[in-house]
């Protein structure tokens, strides 16, 4: 069994002032810009080269847990990030962890983007967030959506919105061997 420690989705706010904080297997990896913050991690894929003289695999490679770079839309700022948001969310598909963070203020143009959100699992009335308020979410792009997927507001007098998960990938089935990877995620 295959494991790592993975922190993901946690925001802080000080005084007037808030920063999305997104953690994966304890780095940092949000922006910390104004508006929505994107961190996406691929789930489990595993690719195989096949043995010319053998029989069997002579290269097994197992990809999970694998951030890509991550996103930051101004959906306070400006009306084009809250439909640059919504184009981004729309095309990630398959197999891939969705993070997304709101830091200072994200509710302005958001809009365009709320039915992406909700195609990776937010669900109403949470993702529809107002001034100042907090807002974490662990998604899933892909069609079948797990048991883990979670949100959280708040209200800027209550403060931070955090989320903190365990997941378990688990990689391909190969006979009777079946890699997995753990993330926790705060």
């Amino acid at each position: 069994m295959l494991s790592s420690e993975a922190k993901v989705a946690k925001i802080t706010r000080q005084a007037y002032v808030a920063k999305a904080y997104i953690q994966v297997n304890g780095a940092e990896y949000s922006q910390q810009r104004r508006g929505h913050n994107v961190v996406v991690v691929q789930g489990a894929t595993v690719l195989f080269w096949f043995g010319i003289y053998l029989p069997f695999f002579n290269l097994i490679q197992f990809r999970s847990g694998q951030v890509l770079p991550s996103r930051a839309f101004d959906t306070h700022g400006s009306q084009s990030e809250g439909v640059r948001l919504r184009d981004y969310l729309n095309a990630i598909r398959g197999n891939y962890i969705v993070l997304v963070a709101i830091g200072d203020e994200g509710s302005l143009h958001v809009s365009p983007a709320i039915d992406a959100l909700k195609r990776l699992g937010a669900s109403d009335p949470d993702v529809i967030v107002k001034l100042r308020e907090s807002y974490a979410l662990i998604g899933f792009a892909g069609d079948n959506k797990p048991s883990w997927i979670e949100q959280k507001s708040a209200t800027k007098a209550n403060g931070s919105s955090i989320i903190s998960s365990r997941i378990l990938l688990k990689l391909c089935k190969l006979r009777h061997f079946t890699p997995q990877t753990l993330l926790e995620i705060r």
